[in-house]
């Protein structure tokens, strides 16, 4: 029996002795190590990192590539969105691409995130849409990391390390020079990851260093960029309700997206457009993409062609899938272009901002229709409440820390009058609402008289909200004197559609409220 101990005790003693090297020297970079990244980041300049030491755990080292930045605008996408950096002197961009990446993936991503004005560029993939194909798992398990620390294959690399850099044994890393750069890492790495998330190859730094290969084409789908686009027979309807969710998270946050697809070599172009598998589900997904984006206010980029990026084959540096940094920074040039062109309009209000068909008779709000008058990409947030009063309207915002947009439009007020809230302050709370809304461009609008209570009230409280409008650097439209009974719904208290279309009217002819 002692025997038995005595040997177990040793096998179990080897076991953690083997688990705890192949951990510390992690041969095949499986472990992310963050104080690697934190060392990168106190260096003056700040240094690269190599590739193994973030391995294959993407997941948590992008989350902190963005927590670590006042992030504003970042990307996402699989290995080739990779090369979209930052701009010189740009501290507020992060990559969050990830090789392999997947529509379930993404979302687990965005989920992750806080919920703060953001700039999003999507880069969709086709064959995301092929339901064969399986992203990489960028946050493995604990049994996953369990059989690798206590493989034979990862110990004899682990050897072979400790032979070749003994160094390893007491620091698991160094800071390097490779070419004019500093990288933190082990040796000259073929991969490399600047603190935005942007990857770097080693042929960027020293071009007598490791070049990525050229992809060897075939028409072989099984075998064709490792089988991505093999039995690929329709578009995926559950992928396409991930990209939906994506796209429905980002709009319930406020972001401006902009979705686009990397650019392919011309051999791809021509093979995927030929092909009798893959051609029609190419043309389909080109024809889903803008439609998909356009339902949530998003605009689309097709960029499959580099040509009109512009790109020249010669950007490609692997025979045609993935492009250098001068091609992907043209994309981000033009991502940037579109991302300015879109506005964020929030709405705030109660029932009659909220527009409920039923009760005003209507297809569009005069929060729809305003933000159709744009005639421009417009993400609408209507957080109008039917029912709610101005403190309501003021708890609401206080709850979300207050409101980011480049464009708001507030109406509220009907409910506060004594005859439905008779301990209603809409003055201070109306002001107090302004406060909170972070905008360039804010538009209030007051309430008309629905016959329903004391005439002198409503005059009154329709010239409070203007006052306080404008002393709060906002416009002001007088729907007050606008509105006729005509203009009511069946009920008599909302407005029915044309009483919709002339609030958006009164709206839109208002001079941009630009604030400080």
């Amino acid at each position: 029996m002692a025997r038995l101990v005595v040997f177990l005790g040793t096998a179990l003693v080897l076991l953690a002795a083997l688990a705890t090297l192949n951990w510390w020297v992690d041969p095949f970079g499986e472990f992310w190590k963050p104080s690697a990244v934190q060392e990168a980041r106190a260096a003056r300049p700040q240094c690269l990192v190599s590739h193994e030491l973030i391995g294959g755990e993407y997941l948590p080292f992008k989350l902190d590539v963005f927590r670590s930045r006042p992030t504003r605008t970042f990307v996402t996408g699989s290995s080739r969105v990779l090369k979209m950096g930052s701009w010189p002197g740009e501290g507020t961009f992060a990559n969050l691409g990830m090789p392999v990446i997947s529509p379930e993936i993404v979302l687990k991503e965005l989920r992750a995130l806080p919920a703060r004005p953001e700039t999003l560029y999507l880069g969709v993939e086709a064959f995301w849409l092929n339901p064969h194909f399986r992203g990489f798992d960028v946050s493995p398990g604990l049994e996953r990391r369990a059989r690798y620390v206590l493989s034979r294959s990862a110990f004899d690399e682990s050897a072979r390390i400790v032979r070749r850099a003994p160094y390893v044994l007491l620091h698991r890393w160094r800071k390097e020079r490779v070419g004019s750069s500093c990288v933190v890492g082990r040796s000259r790495p073929a991969l490399a990851w600047r603190l935005d998330g942007s990857r770097v190859w080693s042929f960027e730094l020293d071009p007598d260093t490791y070049h990525p290969a050229i992809d060897p084409f075939t028409t072989d789908l099984r075998k064709l960029r490792t089988g991505i686009y093999d039995d690929w027979t329709e578009l995926s309807p559950a992928r396409v309700r991930t990209l939906e969710r994506v796209l429905a998270l980002a709009r319930a946050r406020g972001w401006r997206v902009v979705g686009f697809t990397p650019p392919d070599g011309e051999r791809y172009l021509r093979f995927f457009a030929a092909s009798p598998v893959i051609g029609p589900r190419w043309r389909a997904f080109g024809r889903l993409m803008p439609k998909l984006f356009g339902r949530y206010g998003y605009r689309w980029l097709d960029f499959r062609d580099a040509r009109s990026i512009p790109c020249p084959q010669t950007d490609f540096v692997d025979g045609g899938y993935h492009t250098d940094a001068a091609c992907s920074m043209r994309m981000r040039r033009r991502l940037d272009a579109a991302a300015r062109r879109q506005l964020t309009l929030v709405a705030l209000g109660d029932s009659i901002p909220a527009a409920r068909p039923r009760e005003c008779h209507c297809r569009a709000g005069f929060v729809a229709l305003f933000a159709r008058a744009l005639r421009r990409p417009v993400v609408v947030r209507n957080l109008a409440v039917p029912g709610a009063n101005s403190a309501e309207v003021l708890e609401l915002l206080r709850k979300r820390g207050g409101v980011h947009a480049d464009m708001a439009l507030v109406m509220v007020g009907h409910n506060d009058t004594p005859w439905i809230r008779p301990d209603g302050s809409l003055r201070r709370n109306l002001a107090a609402i302004l406060d909170l809304i972070h905008a360039r461009d804010v538009r209030v609008a007051n309430f008309y008289d629905d016959g329903r209570g004391d005439p002198g009230v409503v005059a009154e409280y329709a010239r409070a909200i203007c006052e306080v409008a404008r002393s709060h650097g906002a416009r002001c439209a007088d729907v007050y004197h606008a509105f006729t009974p005509k203009l009511l719904a069946p009920d008599h208290v909302h407005p029915n559609a044309a009483g919709q279309r002339l609030i958006a009217r009164l709206l839109y002819t208002l001079p941009s409220a630009r604030r400080k």
